[in-house]
């Protein structure tokens, strides 16, 4: 009945450490971790209601944990940020609102979350709730990258052709 013990389940049976990977049992781990208010479970919890992950999706509810949890905590948890603004990006559970979208990855993106920034260099690339701006594009795609962010790899070649073409 411990919440280490149940995000540990969790995890090993999302990644099959141990055991054979199961998806409904990471699920219900999970669960069971988010009854404990764990933060960290909260946030799973909200990433499954938002892929509906053997279970409805429900963005709304995932978009009501995530804001809670954003308002009541005195540290940022990891992926908070970036669910919530892609949720915001996309109008999943809420008003697409690329403003609010943008906030949130810079956020993320102060906790170094390699996800946030390469959304936000996304944003950047195509002009979206942001001023189309290539350098700030790659400038954000490279911090992701170093970070180990694979689609940021990809993107930071993309972009670096863009800006070279732009220069002939």
């Amino acid at each position: 009945e411990d919440v280490r013990g149940f995000k540990r389940l969790a995890r090993y049976y999302e990644l099959g450490i141990g055991v054979q990977p199961n998806r409904e049992l990471h699920k219900d781990y999970v669960l069971k971790a988010a009854e404990t208010r764990d933060p960290e479970a909260l946030v799973e919890k909200a990433r499954l209601l938002i892929k509906g992950e053997d279970m409805e999706p429900d963005p709304k509810m995932a978009l009501n944990i995530l804001t809670d949890l954003e308002q009541n905590q005195t540290h940022a948890v990891s992926g908070m940020h970036f669910l919530l603004g892609y949720l915001h990006e996309e109008g999943l559970g809420t008003p697409q609102d690329m403003a609010l979208a943008y906030q949130f990855y810079v956020k993320g993106a102060e906790q170094d979350d390699a996800k946030c920034m390469n959304n936000l260099g996304s944003m950047y690339e195509r002009g979206t709730g942001v001023a189309k701006d290539l350098s700030e594009a790659r400038k954000w795609y490279e911090r992701a990258a170093e970070l180990g962010n694979e689609d940021a790899l990809a993107n930071v070649e993309r972009v670096r052709e863009k800006l070279n073409m732009k220069k002939k």
